[in-house]
């Protein structure tokens, strides 16, 4: 009699979770997307996406998925924060426009709650600040010359906050020393000096990016490293 009524709460119970766990299964996942892009310049055919920089627009997007499809959020009541400070709120506001302070590197947190229809929805991303770039395009293998031979360098500025390439101020540096006479040239044709070589015959040439329309972010600078044969 005991095994019969052991074997039926086993029973029962079984059911109990099954049912569950067809509830659960059957509930539909709902979840809050939020992307983010950073409106600065970048060459054409750089094909990732760009980085956000300290002073660059930054569009943040929600989106509300319910079993894969996008739901319509246009009479969504939302409330925005960034850093976990009041930043707006609006009904249907699905997008929002945030600026980086200058002296911002790091994580930026942005967070949305969404009320719809009485239910409660949010999500946060954490967009990672980081300070605009510039490389030297020198594709060539040759790292050594003799003097009197050619060097053609130019400078390639990313994540500025600019419009166009007619934002930048260009400037070179050779062992760190300004060449004056090169602001502004991009690309750069330099003949090989003797005088450049240093005690291990190494000249180092440095390449700067100064945006013209955000004169409180600092110039970016970089450099390459070559070699005087004997």
């Amino acid at each position: 009699m005991k095994k019969k009524i052991l074997t039926f709460i086993i029973i029962i119970i079984s059911l109990g979770l099954l049912v569950q766990a067809k509830a659960q299964t059957s509930e539909p996942s709902t979840q809050v997307i939020l992307t983010w892009q950073a409106n600065n310049y970048f060459p054409a055919d750089y094909p990732l996406k760009a980085l956000a920089t300290p002073m660059t627009p930054i569009l943040v997007s929600a989106e509300l998925i319910k079993d894969n499809k996008i739901i319509d959020i246009s009479k969504a009541d939302f409330l925005w924060y960034v850093n976990n400070k009041y930043f707006n709120r609006g009904i249907g506001l699905k997008e929002i426009l945030i600026n980086v302070p200058v002296n911002w590197l790091g994580p930026y947190l942005v967070r949305t709650e969404i009320q719809l229809e009485q239910n409660n929805y949010g999500n946060s991303v954490s967009v990672n600040i980081a300070e605009p770039q510039v490389i030297i395009d020198y594709p060539s293998p040759i790292k050594t010359f003799k003097e009197g031979e050619q060097i053609v360098l130019r400078s390639v500025p990313y994540f500025f906050n600019a419009n166009n390439f007619q934002d930048f101020n260009f400037f070179w540096k050779i062992n760190l020393h300004f060449q004056k006479e090169l602001n502004n040239q991009n690309p750069v044709i330099l003949t090989v000096s003797k005088d450049w070589a240093n005690t291990d015959n190494s000249f180092r040439i440095g390449a700067g990016v100064e945006n013209k329309t955000s004169p409180l972010i600092p110039p970016q600078e970089t450099s390459l490293t070559f070699y005087l044969s004997q």
